[in-house]
């Protein structure tokens, strides 16, 4: 009935920001040459790599190796203390420490506290105490603390050390598959965080925040250790790591997090495991090598989108292009339309057809948008046009035209002075020729003959009046013309209408009809490849060329 208006701005959305996509984009820092470490740990910028031969320091800036341990064994686990003062490694049936030169500072296969000896395990897990030289190992079911720096054991403690070992500033983790038991620095109990269904993996930080994912595929959050859980999202699986700022939860497949949003964060980074170093400043995805990025963008990462609404009513039978505002943690905010997700919630009243909101008959209904993980949904309601039907506005025209010789509404009418038209210069080509040449006021284009003062022509463009004419509309008002014209031996004629010094519109033509209006003018509607009024002229000639 109507035709397309083209964006939501009149009746939906008022935006001032430009069109883009709300994806992170983090630019490379460097590459690493490491493929699928064990492990990773990250101090200031140096990046400690587990690998099947030992472990390699890089330069995170580079991507530079700065130096390698090298072991006759698998080394399982590695740990790093606070000041890079000591390196740590268990490898089968000993662990062995290293000064920040990396030179071996001693291999230790067994201990002795008091009067007793204590072999290690064949497996072995080891984590330096933060801000500290103790370096706590798990192993054969007891936990021992020995200071590197002293060479002596401080304390065993007798545990159940079959689960994975983390520490924080406070407290020490182990985590099993049902539980995560918590305990001080000297391993006495303090806790312990029973799981519903069997755990995955958890990662607790310096801080102690600590996150766990069930087998579910369910992620938990933990304030400290101590605090009620909170549900964050599903669907999370894999390894998960929690940085250190407490505001990120990374997975596989480069899969990460906003804990404070519970939404995933797209970016545009390599496929791998996720880790950041200290401040959040370095993302790290680890996969068939390792590629370091500037963070820094995750400052954009989304918090909130929204259907910005001007007017919640709006006219049946128009066609909208919606679009949503995305709002970013450092406060910016992006419109955004591609790879949005709409539904709405009542078809009869307004239903989607290729990306264009159909608003089809009066009601009510919800406009709800996805993006990303974020979804959001404004009521709106469709009212009953109140302008003529088409069939009535045609017979106005008619109407208009032969007791006025102008069209409905026009503020001239044929022969009337063409120096009272007021407006900007105006033009229409057919098929690169121009054949009008005149002004426009208001929604017409009027012409005059070179030489004349009078108003010998004047056109109107359909999409003014938001309306969508068939020739069969045409044809029931207007009965049959006179004569036509198809142009199918060109395919379609192109032409373009020209408004001041901007072209508002470009069409192909495809059909050309003649009416007369009084037997003394001619009426040329202009029908495009889909049998749709684009053009009506009114003019001296009742010849259609």
């Amino acid at each position: 009935m109507k035709r397309l208006v083209s964006t939501l701005l009149a009746s939906l959305l008022i935006f001032t920001m430009m069109p883009a996509s709300a994806e992170i984009r983090m630019s490379t820092i460097s590459q690493i040459p490491e493929y699928n470490p064990y492990d990773v740990i990250v101090r200031e910028d140096t990046l400690y790599s587990l690998n099947d031969y030992g472990i390699n320091l890089y330069d995170t800036e580079t991507g530079a190796l700065i130096n390698s341990i090298k072991s006759d064994y698998t080394v399982d686990f590695m740990t790093v203390n606070s000041d890079q003062t000591w390196v740590a490694s268990s490898e089968y049936y000993r662990v062995r420490t290293y000064n920040q030169y990396l030179d071996l500072h001693k291999t230790i296969e067994s201990f002795e506290y008091n009067g007793e000896t204590y072999e290690l395990d064949s497996f072995n897990q080891v984590k330096f105490l933060p801000n500290s030289s103790i370096l706590v190992i798990a192993s054969d079911n007891r936990l021992i603390f020995y200071d590197v720096e002293t060479d002596q054991v401080k304390f065993i403690r007798g545990i159940d050390t079959s689960g994975t070992l983390q520490v924080s500033e406070e407290y020490m983790t182990i985590g099993y598959t049902d539980s995560i038991q918590v305990l001080n620095h000297q391993g006495q109990a303090v806790t312990e965080i029973m799981a519903s269904t069997p755990i995955q993996s958890y990662s607790m930080n310096q801080k102690g925040q600590l996150v766990y994912n069930s087998t579910d595929h369910d992620l938990y959050y933990f304030k400290t250790p101590l605090s009620e859980a909170q549900f964050i999202t599903e669907s999370v699986s894999g390894n998960i790591y929690l940085d250190e700022t407490g505001a990120f939860v990374g997975s596989e497949q480069t899969k990460l997090y906003d804990l404070h949003t519970k939404k995933r964060i797209y970016m545009n980074v390599k496929e791998g495991t996720t880790r950041f170093n200290e401040d959040s400043s370095r993302l790290f995805s680890i996969g068939q090598s390792i590629t370091v990025y500037n963070a820094q963008n995750l400052k954009k990462r989304i918090q909130t989108i929204a259907i910005e609404v001007d007017e919640t009513e709006m006219i049946e039978g128009n066609e909208l292009s919606p679009a949503i505002v995305v709002k970013s943690k450092d406060g910016s905010q992006t419109k955004v339309t591609d790879k949005v997700v709409w539904r709405s919630n009542n078809s009869q009243v307004a239903y989607f057809s290729q990306n264009k909101l159909i608003l089809k008959s009066p009601g009510k209904f919800t406009l709800k948008a996805t993006y990303e993980d974020h979804e959001t949904n404004v009521e709106l309601t469709v009212k009953k046009d109140p302008r003529p039907s088409d069939n009535e506005w045609l017979k106005q025209q008619k109407q208009s035209l032969e007791k006025r010789r102008a069209f409905l509404n026009s503020p001239h009418r044929l022969y009337s002075e063409f120096s009272k038209v007021r407006g900007v210069a105006g033009q229409f080509f057919f098929n690169d020729e121009k054949l009008i040449s005149g002004k426009y006021q208001d929604n017409w284009l009027y012409e005059t003959y070179k030489g004349k003062k009078k108003v010998d022509g004047m056109m109107l463009l359909l999409d003014y009046e938001k309306r969508e004419i068939t020739e069969a509309e045409i044809k029931k008002v207007f009965g049959k013309p006179k004569d036509t014209y198809n142009f199918s031996y060109y395919d379609s004629i192109p032409t373009k209408l020209i408004r001041g010094k901007s072209a508002i519109d470009e069409s192909l033509i495809s059909d050309a009809a003649l009416y007369l209006i009084n037997k003394k003018h001619g009426l040329i509607i202009f029908y495009d490849l889909e049998g749709n009024v684009i053009y009506m002229h009114l003019g001296e000639s009742t010849k259609l060329w």
